[in-house]
């Protein structure tokens, strides 16, 4: 899905800071939705170790969970293993809907993928970060819906979990929501065909890149999630200058993560 997004093309113009953040984002523009998932895994895995409280069967479900390492049959055995704390259980589940995800072109992955992102978001209310956990599940559920092609309900889905969150500080998980979001927002609006209707979803995306693309809290995520939200904001702009009629550009000695304007305004200069 994410190859029809606007602006995926190479531009002429050549420049280090061009050439470099365009090998960068050719790959974000085809794997930002299962980038998202795997930089939120990592957030999960954090926050299921940060809340054990160093009991034997907190220790035990870490054990089990490292040592499965990604491997699907061992992920497996430690879902179906109810002497595990929950954390663990989540943990495990999350990641086989994110490698079932990534297996769409199999037969019945997305319903294995669907089979354990109900037992992530079952084990997420048993946890002491039960809104956290519960966020993450939603998360994955969208972007199971966007695989699945459901693109309007992923949209909803991703407004559920930004709910879900807007109380407690889940600031990647909110960035990658509204990412996420915005990116689908820019493919449902090319398959309307009322202009004014679709232009008004372009708008809404690009108003979230912005915010996005400015937002200086995201510590070590920081750089990649800034570089994808800033490149998708210029692409869109590119391939739509009529939603901003005056865009101010960046200037010589701006930072990198600001000097991605338009290859048609940077060939004027």
């Amino acid at each position: 899905m994410a190859d029809q997004m606007p602006g995926n093309d190479v531009s002429s113009y050549s420049d280090p800071i061009y050439d470099r953040l365009e090998g960068i984002n050719k790959f974000l523009a085809k794997n930002w939705l299962l980038l998202s998932i795997v930089i939120l895994g990592v957030v999960i895995t954090l926050t299921a170790i940060n809340t054990m409280d160093g009991s034997s069967e907190a220790a035990r479900g870490a054990i089990a969970y490292t040592d499965a390492g990604g491997d699907t049959d061992k992920l497996i055995a430690l879902c179906q293993d109810e002497s595990i704390v929950p954390e663990f259980r989540f943990q495990a589940a999350n990641d086989l809907v994110q490698i079932y995800l990534d297996k769409n072109t199999e037969d019945g992955s997305l319903d294995k993928a669907n089979e354990y992102l109900s037992l992530a978001a079952s084990q997420a209310k048993l946890t002491e970060n039960s809104e956290k956990l519960s966020m993450y599940a939603l998360i994955s559920k969208a972007a199971l819906q966007d695989q699945a092609g459901e693109i309007e309900a992923a949209l909803q889905t991703y407004q559920e979990a930004l709910r879900k969150g807007s109380s407690g500080d889940y600031k990647a998980a909110r960035y990658i929501a509204k990412f996420n979001r915005a990116q689908l927002l820019v493919l449902h609006a090319a398959s309307i065909e009322d202009k004014e209707e679709a232009s008004t979803l372009r708008q809404d995306a690009l108003l979230t890149y912005e915010e996005l693309r400015s937002d200086n809290g995201l510590a070590n995520n920081r750089s990649r999630l800034q570089d994808a939200a800033t490149y998708a904001y210029w692409s869109l702009l590119r391939a739509y200058p009529d939603l901003q009629e005056e865009e101010e550009l960046p200037s010589e000695d701006a930072p990198v993560e600001e000097a991605i304007a338009p290859e048609t305004e940077k060939k004027a200069e």
